[in-house]
């Protein structure tokens, strides 16, 4: 039987190769998915396997204002 993330993984990989393609030349950047279907469990893993290097989410998708995420961090 598959996991939602495995269903899901198409999609996600998809998104981050537009991230990649819109980041060219900017690799050292940190990629933090905020919202939306990224927020699901394993999205991260995806994208961070698919990129090769760390992505991170927000605990809560209504962290995703600068004081939220300052917050998270800590």
């Amino acid at each position: 039987m598959r996991t939602s993330s495995a269903c899901f993984a198409p999609g996600f990989e998809k998104i981050t190769h537009n991230i990649a393609e819109l980041t060219r030349d900017a690799e050292d950047l940190d990629i933090h998915f905020a919202g939306g279907a990224l927020m699901h469990p394993g999205a991260a893993k995806v994208a961070d396997d698919y990129l090769g290097h760390p992505v991170s989410t927000s605990p809560n998708a209504q962290l995703n204002t600068r004081v939220g995420i300052a917050r998270a961090a800590r």
